[in-house]
């Protein structure tokens, strides 16, 4: 399942980060963790599929989140 994208910020434009069940997958890369997928989003790098999606995330990462 798709969780986000990056963006025009990075050489990684288009390139993908799912979910596979088990984890996080950077396309062409492999297994990244939740608290790695937040670096990311961190440095305006990502395009999240919805607000929901980032804030299941970041509670995975033990970063607590309110989404209005």
């Amino acid at each position: 399942m798709l969780v986000a994208t990056f963006g025009p910020t990075t050489a990684w434009q288009g390139k993908t980060i799912d979910h596979d069940g088990a984890g996080f997958v950077l396309q062409d890369h492999g297994s990244i963790d939740a608290a790695g997928v937040l670096d990311y989003d961190r440095q305006g790098h990502l395009q999240w599929v919805s607000e929901e999606t980032f804030a299941t995330i970041a509670l995975q990462a033990g970063v607590p989140v309110t989404v209005v």
